[in-house]
């Protein structure tokens, strides 16, 4: 507590010469009192400035070959399981504009990011903090996507943590997701194969389609009208699409969706059309421009 109060007392004037430290003895010096003193600035809310921190030793990490030798070594004293701890409870009680510099502090826990991240998805009362958690973990890219599978195959989650997942999966887009996402588009509840829909189209590309179209005969007008959107925008003319356009058209089926209508089916049948273009021909031999017209 007493190297804190005497950072606290002069800052800005630590943080520069930490920024400027260039002998081994005055960077371990540094290293040594920051994990005694990051602690204590979260405990005491010092979010920001326990950010200042976390910038000055990544901009280091990545331009300084000293310093990034005795970080690597050193890391563990720093970026302690306890202080992984304690940004989880941090972050569900700070201000929105202080959890960003709190989410930042996780770029130096690697490996432990996204299992970090999904307790915080999953205990999240906050809308808005799960739209931040999510971002990050998009950010966490490729290296991430075989934890976040791991999470979705977690059955004990609520159905919109595994909705968020997907939602994530689909942003990555790495093709490796692919079985694990694609085992949503049947799932129970509606939102989430909603959300499946989209995650395969972005994971497997046009090799989406024989997946979407089957959910064409989903039994949610919902999931109809989201497979029936994902593949207009992807510029589909497969042949079972087609044939599926202009049945729905005629009959949007029966819906297990309380609140689903049957004319915002047949509006996204309508897009889907106009988005082929005048001029292309349907299963029955009508060109699209006929159909419209009748």
């Amino acid at each position: 507590e007493s190297w804190t109060n005497k950072f606290l007392e002069a800052s800005d004037k630590h943080l520069r010469r930490f920024e400027t430290a260039d002998s081994s003895e005055s960077i371990r010096a540094f290293v040594e009192s920051f994990s005694l003193v990051l602690p204590e600035l979260i405990a005491r809310e010092k979010y920001e400035l326990s950010m200042q921190v976390a910038r000055i030793i990544k901009k280091r990490t990545e331009s300084d070959d000293l310093f990034k030798q005795i970080l690597r070594s050193e890391r563990d004293e720093i970026f302690t399981d306890e202080l992984l701890e304690q940004l989880e409870k941090a972050v569900h009680k700070a201000r929105k504009q202080d959890r960003v510099a709190l989410l930042g502090l996780l770029d130096f826990y690697r490996d432990k990011v996204v299992e970090f991240l999904v307790r915080v998805l999953v205990e999240a009362k906050d809308a808005a903090l799960r739209r931040e958690t999510c971002d990050a973990l998009v950010k966490t890219g490729r290296r991430g996507v075989p934890a976040l599978c791991a999470a979705l195959n977690n059955h004990g989650y609520d159905w919109f943590v595994a909705r968020n997942l997907l939602m994530v999966l689909g942003v990555i887009g790495d093709v490796a997701a692919a079985p694990d996402v694609q085992r949503f588009l049947t799932h129970p509840n509606i939102r989430c194969r909603e959300e499946a829909v989209v995650a395969v189209a972005r994971v497997r590309g046009r090799a989406a389609e024989p997946y979407l179209i089957e959910r064409l005969s989903d039994s949610s007008r919902a999931v109809r009208r989201r497979t029936l959107q994902t593949l207009g925008s992807s510029g589909s003319v497969h042949m079972r699409y087609l044939t599926e356009l202009e049945k729905l058209l005629d009959d949007p089926g029966s819906s297990v969706d309380e609140d689903s209508s049957p004319l915002d089916l047949q509006l996204a049948v309508l897009h889907s059309l106009e988005a082929l273009g005048g001029e292309q021909k349907l299963p029955s031999g009508k060109r699209v421009l006929t159909l419209l017209q009748e």
